[in-house]
């Protein structure tokens, strides 16, 4: 099953930077991927079991579940029901301490197409996308 993964250091705590990545009200000021973060089933905060549904910048939607939610520390979520041309997709959102008031970000996505000749071009661009996003994140956190 293809990934997509990058990571990078920010200079702040790993709460702060959770904080910024996993608060729907403030996503669009950073992440150029999101468009609309929507809590399901009544739900008004993230956490495991929790369904929310997502629409990207390119209009395509998806409904996510919370497998894991510890902040400071990981977000993971796992799709529901999306787009035609994904038939699985899984993401880890994690923030790991190191020296010095640093922040390393890992972003990975694990992913198949409908079609195992799409797999590449997916993993490609989301490859590209979770680059994209972490490098917003960490323009975002930075200047704060």
């Amino acid at each position: 099953m293809p990934i997509a993964e990058y990571r990078l250091q920010i200079r702040a705590t790993p709460q702060a930077v959770f904080a910024l990545a996993q608060d729907p009200a403030r996503r669009r000021s950073w992440d150029p991927f999101t468009r609309e973060l929507v809590y399901l089933d009544g739900a008004s905060e993230p956490g495991p079991g929790v369904r929310v549904g997502v629409r990207s910048w390119l209009g395509a939607r998806m409904v996510v579940e919370y497998v894991a939610f510890r902040p400071g520390e990981c977000a993971a979520i796992r799709m529901v029901t999306g787009p035609s041309l994904l038939q699985s997709f899984a993401g880890s959102w994690r923030f790991l301490p190191q020296p010095n008031g640093v922040t390393e970000v890992r972003f990975r996505y694990t992913l198949s197409a409908r079609w195992a000749w799409l797999d590449r071009l997916v993993q490609h661009y989301f490859r590209l996308e979770t680059r994209r996003r972490l490098v917003a994140l960490k323009h975002r956190m930075e200047r704060s």
